[in-house]
Formats: structure tokens, sequence, C-alpha cells
């Protein structure tokens, strides 16, 4: 159910840009990527420490159940949530200077209130999955996201709104989002069967503050790409690298509806130093979304001129390379190292590590920007992002007293990303050669090959594998 709404929310996004960048002009476009990526970077960290909190003494709690932690925890990521807006509001003009786009201050003062109201919504997972109640859950994934199709990408490309009247229809529906979100968590965390252990504030702060850290470092690392380039480029530019630097919704929301379905157990299983149990679940989790995502992360490297037509269209089209380049850090995406840290407590290690990322790709990117235009920044991010991954991986492995072979199913990623790469590029070839076109016609004729091509050799790699264990059995006692 999680994993379904969380799936619509952020396909309804997907759709909201698809229109906006049909309806607006391309430097009006590049405002709305700029204002989103300024969320996109203040969000986590605001929200996601608080949300770690919750999932982290919620598990521990009779029934999931604590008012007076989920009302504190709401109460101070909106007052932070209101903070910040404010002061992206004020410093709107000198902001948008850095971003090579100094008319659009009026804009992101009034999308600031969407940032205010956006932010409190990282929460609902924790409040309500602890407690037991993934319809809430559901419910305020779709919300999360769908707003932004109905009060910015509706009004704009159906009722011809400018972009700064829309982001205020924008705001007034996220203020009456977080409005639902206080009574929908009051009805559930008042209904406790017994009361929690009270959890002073300081004690909450002290486990967040690493993982607020952590998550400043984190947020800026994924956006750090996208921030230097609206730096460095115009915001007609802007728009071409961010409709490139698309995340892919499908991983996305695979990777963290599952996150916060094991999270809680995660946690118990860490606190009872059950590292078994805790390798299998992380492990089969990890698994699980392989047979998803590495086939799709490579129809997207592939298909990538296809795919950014279809979403973008063809005025775009210069968005193809950086789109395949990004369709590379998918794979890391399903490891989730934020809940597998909180979980093995080692949120130090992952505040460092990206603090080492961030002064690392915010080195390498202006070069290789400079150098080789702005596939360069791109490159630099997937390569600092596989050093990093590979690094967390050692830690985790010794915090769990495990080779790093056991965390993961690395045999089996590498076979379907060498069928899945066979299969796309002959796929692709077909529809060059015989379809010649770039368009819908292509994608979808692709597409049915490449699953056509990728379960024939799925079967066959299974028969092989079958037959040479029928021939070669293995010995007995």
């Amino acid at each position: 159910m999680l994993a379904a709404a969380r799936g619509f929310s952020l396909l309804s996004f997907v759709a909201a840009t698809a229109l906006l960048s049909r309806s607006l002009p391309q430097a009006s476009y590049g405002t709305f990527r700029q204002c989103w990526m300024m969320y996109s970077m203040v969000a986590p960290i605001v929200g996601i420490g608080v949300a770690q909190s919750l999932f982290f003494f919620g598990a521990r709690s009779t029934d999931g159940r604590d008012w007076r932690l989920v009302r504190r925890g709401l109460v101070l990521t909106l007052a932070a949530a209101a903070l910040v807006a404010a002061a992206i509001a004020i410093a709107a003009r000198p902001i948008t200077a850095a971003f090579s786009n100094p008319t659009a201050a009026p804009a992101v003062r009034v999308f600031a209130i969407f940032i205010a109201g956006g932010i409190p919504l990282l929460l609902s997972d924790a409040i309500f999955m602890t407690a037991g109640r993934p319809a809430w859950a559901a419910a305020f994934n779709i919300l999360n996201r769908f707003t932004v199709f109905l009060g910015l990408a509706v009004p704009v490309s159906f009722f011809g709104f400018r972009l700064i009247p829309a982001f205020g229809v924008l705001g007034a529906a996220q203020a009456l989002v977080v409005l639902l979100l206080f009574l929908a968590a009051y009805s559930t965390h008042s209904q406790a069967t017994k009361p929690a252990a009270p959890v002073s504030l300081r004690r909450q702060i002290l486990m967040m503050a690493p993982i607020v850290g952590a998550t400043v470092f984190g947020s800026l690392f994924l956006q750090l790409d996208k921030l230097i380039v609206s730096t460095l480029a115009m915001p007609d530019r802007f728009a071409v690298y961010a409709n490139g630097a698309f995340e892919n919704p499908v991983v996305a929301l695979l990777a963290a509806a599952s996150a916060a379905t094991v999270a809680p157990e995660l946690v118990r299983f860490r606190n009872a130093r059950d590292h078994q149990a805790f390798i299998q679940l992380w492990r089969a989790l990890v698994e699980k979304l392989s047979w998803v995502v590495v086939p799709m992360t490579v129809f997207m490297f592939v298909f990538a001129p296809e795919i950014v037509i279809l979403l973008f269209s063809a005025r775009y089209i210069e968005s193809a390379p950086i789109f395949r380049m990004y369709a590379l850090l998918s794979p890391i995406r399903i490891i989730g190292f934020s809940t597998l840290f909180m979980a093995l407590d080692r949120n130090r290690v992952y505040f460092w590590g990206h603090v080492i990322a961030c002064a690392a790709a915010g080195a390498a990117a202006p070069l290789l920007l400079s150098a080789t235009g702005l596939v360069g920044a791109v490159v630099a991010i997937v390569v600092v992002s596989y050093l990093l991954a590979s690094a967390f991986l050692v830690v985790a492995a010794r915090a769990l007293d495990a080779p790093i072979r056991a965390l993961l199913p690395f045999k089996l990623m590498l076979v379907l990303g060498l069928l899945s790469g066979v299969a796309a590029v002959c796929a692709r070839s077909f529809c060059v050669t015989f379809l010649h076109s770039q368009g819908l016609r292509a994608l979808i004729g692709g597409g049915l090959m490449y699953l056509a091509l990728l379960g024939i050799a799925l079967l066959v790699t299974q028969a092989v594998r079958s037959a040479t264990t029928a021939s070669y059995p293995p010995a007995g006692p």
C-alpha cells in the first residue's frame, strides 16, 4: 500500500514537471526547478532528523503510539520549517542573484510558503507506520507530491496562471495538507492502549543531532551538482540540466517505502544484537528491489533520448546524456544507507562520509563542468557516489561482524545488469533501424522488445543453472 501511494505521488510529480516544461518558457521553468532544488535541499535537513527519532523511539513503545513525542516532533518541525521559509523569503534577492536569475526573487518569496508547509509531511511515515496505520501513511504520501500537480501544474497548464500566482495556490494547498496531518496524528496517537515511557527533549535532540548533521551534508551532496550548475549557468541552461538530473521515481518510491517498512524491525534486531536476522532482512530487501531496479536502470541508460523527449519534449534533447548518467545512481539508492546507519547507530560515520563526499564533489564538479560542459557535473557526482557507497559498506560490514559480500546480492545484480544490457542494446538497435523514431512509438516498441529479450535471457539462465545443479548436486554430509 505504501509503495503504491509513493508511486502515485512521485508519478504525479513527474506528470507535473512534464506539463510545466511544456507550458512555461524555458527560463520560467528553470526558475521553478531552482525553487524545487532549494526545497529538496532544506526539507531533509529540517525534517529527517525528527522523523528518524520518531522511528527510533516510537518502535520502542508498546504499541508504537506516543502523542507527546509526536506532538513535540510536529511542533519542532513546523517551527523550524517556518524559520527556514522566512529566511529564504528575506534572502530571496541575494539567492536569485547567486543563481544568475535576479528577476526570480518575487517567485522565491511566494514559493517559501510551500516550503514551510511541505517539510512537516516528511514525518508522516514515522508517525503512522510505527503506530500500525499504513493507510494514513499512504494517504499523506500521496498528498506530499500530488499537491504540486493540482496546485501548480494544473493552474499553469490549463488555466493560464503565471508562475507567481500558481505558487500562491500551491502554498495554500500545502497549508491545508499540514492541518490534516496534525488532525490525523492526534487521532492516531491519542488512542494509545498504554502510556509510553517518556522521552526527554534532551534525549531526542542527542539522538537527532548526528542525523541532522549527516542530513545537512547528505542533502547538500544530493543537490550539489544542481547547485553548482545553477550558480554557473543561466536559468535556461539549468533547466536542461535539471531535466536530465532525473531521479527515477519508481526507485525512489520502492526504496523509501521499503525502508520505512523494515526500519522498526531493524532497530529491534540491532537492540537484540541479532545480527544474522538483521543481515537477512536487509539483504532480502535489496535482492527483491534489484529484480526491478537493475533492469529499469539499464533501460533508462540505453533509451535516454526517447524518455527525455517523451517527458519534457524535443527541445530538451540535450538533457539525454545527463539523464543517462543519472540513471547509474539508481542501484545505490536502493541500499538506503540513511536507514541502515540509523538502525546501526552509526550516524556520525554517515555524517563524516558526506562531509568528505561534498568536499570531493564540490572540487571536481566545477572543474569537469568547465572542461566538458553540463555532463561534467554529473560525472563528478556519480563517481563520488560510488566511492562513498563502497566506504559505507565497509563500515556496515564491520558493525555487523560480517563480510561485505553478505550484505548485498552482488552476483545477482551483476548478472541482471549484463543480461539487461544485452537486451536493451538489441532492442534499441531494432528501434533505430526499423522504426526510425525517437518518440513514444520507439519507446513502446523498444520497451516491449526489451522485456521479451530480457525474459528469454532470464529463463535460459535459470534453465542452465537448474541443469547444472541437477548434474552436479551438492555433496551430502
